[in-house]
Order: C-alpha cells, then structure tokens, then sequence
C-alpha cells in the first residue's frame, strides 16, 4: 500500500489545500476533478513547492470514471492509504424553485458520488490490513435547513448519515471513516482559511478517532 492520498474535488478553496497539507505531510497527493487545465495548474504550483502530486481527470458521478481513477492510482502508486471525498454543488434553493432534473444532479454529486467512491476504494484489495481512512466533507447546513437551502440541507444530512453508516460498518476492516463538517464558509475568518480548514483533515487521518469532526466547533455562518 502507498502513502497515496485520493482527494475527489480540488478547486481553489479547500481542494488544493487539502492537497498541499497532505503533500507537506508527506503524502502522495492525487487530484481529481472534471478541470484538467487547473488540475495542472494545481500538480505545477504543488511542485514549485516542493510536494509531488498527480492529477486524474473524472466525473465523481459516472461510476466507470471512477473505476478508472482508482485503476490508475493502483497501478502508478498501489492501493492508496487515504481518500478524501470534497466534492459539492452548494446550489441554493428554495422547495419549488429548480427543476427535478437538477435536483437529481445535486443529489447524485453530494450524495450518490460519494457512495460510488467510498464503495470502490473499499474494495481494493489489501492483504497488508494496514490502517486505511476514508474522509467526508459534511456541511453544517445538515442542521440548519431554511426555506432557502433546501436540497443543499437535504443532501448534506443525507451524506452525514451515510458517513455515520460507513464508519459503523467497515470499523473492523482497519478503515476508518471521518466525517468533517464545515460549519462556515471558506475565507471568512481566520479558521475558515482553507489552509487552517485542510490541518483539520491530515490531523483526523493521524488520529483516526472521531467518528464527526465540526470544524469550527462553533457555527460561524449559521
């Protein structure tokens, strides 16, 4: 097993820090997301720093994308040590002001990619039993549903419970599964940096403990 670190969704925000901490602990960062013209930009600005990183173009939704990426980091690196689930449409809405159809599409990214990644990467096979982990980006507006954020609300709470459920289920298998909820928004104080927000996912890989991290513990947007 390599040291490797799947992270599914690298933007400019939590992403790439959550990369570049990963990488400054020295772990194999892999990116992946749908932008392969800034997942470059991203592997070039992590190896000006120092940090060897690799990206994979795919679509979390689109489950033979995802067989593929994991295909590929196996080959490459082995069976990566870490995944770390980051992918998100925080479209804002209100009960009847999108389409079904696009609810269905937020749906399948918050909730469904994230059962089509976690499934795959706990099917690789690992005879070594060495310790892997699993980390869920959560929302803190799972707790606070409004008449304006109702499908973002709904998924948040229904990814939170399945990180719940995975985390009870596969405990036994050396996989420990992390829920981290971000209860503010990126940039808007001091914790929410996202490079103070990526220490909290490296320290819950180091301390594999707490079944839900809320970071900050104190809402700061809700």
């Amino acid at each position: 097993m390599s040291e490797s670190v799947v992270i599914f969704g690298v933007g400019k925000g939590f992403g790439f820090s959550i990369a570049k901490k990963f990488g400054e602990a020295g772990k194999t960062p892999i990116l992946v997301a749908r932008n392969a013209d800034q997942l470059k930009q991203f592997v070039k600005d992590l190896s000006n720093d120092g940090i060897k990183a690799d990206f994979i173009v795919a679509d979390v939704t689109d489950p033979t994308q995802v067989t593929n990426v994991f295909s590929k980091v196996k080959m490459a690196y082995g069976i990566p040590e870490t995944m770390v689930y980051n992918v998100g449409d925080k479209t804002l809405d209100t009960p009847f002001s999108l389409p079904l159809e696009q609810i269905k599409g937020i749906y399948d990214t918050n909730v469904f990619g994230a059962i089509t990644t976690t499934r795959q990467f706990v099917g690789l096979s690992d005879d070594s039993k060495l310790n892997r982990n699993i980390l869920i980006t959560g929302g803190g507006a799972a707790f606070h549903p409004t008449k304006d954020n109702v499908t973002l609300a709904a998924t948040k709470a229904a990814l939170s419970d399945y990180a719940f459920s995975l985390h009870d289920a596969v405990e036994d298998d050396n996989i420990y599964v992390g829920l981290i909820t971000i209860q503010g928004l990126s940039g808007s104080s001091e914790e929410m940096q996202p490079d103070n927000v990526a220490k909290v996912y490296v320290k819950a890989a180091q301390d594999r403990s707490e079944r839900e991290i809320k970071y900050p513990a104190k809402p700061s947007d809700f």
